[in-house]
């Protein structure tokens, strides 16, 4: 297996590693289709932070560390950027007024 092959086969297996531990902590009713869910939602975030990070000079772990970090916060992330996406939406002038003012 390439060397690049092989950092996306382990970027999507602390995913998948991180979506467990979440569910295991995770103290509500736990179905399939919330397990399948929460391996694609951390999956996809890890794939888009591992991506980022390709061009970045840092180390193999730390790189593994952060991939690892954003797989575990995946829901948050994305529920995050959801929000954001629904104020750019409702009013995108105040929306980019309260980024320069920096969230205020």
């Amino acid at each position: 297996m390439n060397n690049e092959l092989s950092a996306k086969v382990l970027t999507v297996s602390i995913a998948a590693g991180a979506a467990v531990v979440r569910l295991v902590m995770d103290a509500r009713h736990i179905t399939l289709v919330v397990i399948l869910r929460a391996v694609f939602v951390a999956a996809f975030v890890a794939y888009l932070v591992g991506e980022a990070l390709t061009g970045v000079n840092i180390s193999e772990g730390l790189k593994n560390a952060l991939v690892g970090v954003a797989s575990l916060l995946s829901r948050e992330l994305i529920e995050g950027l959801i929000q954001l996406a629904q104020q750019w939406k409702k009013n995108p002038k105040e929306f980019l007024n309260s980024l320069r003012k920096g969230g205020k």
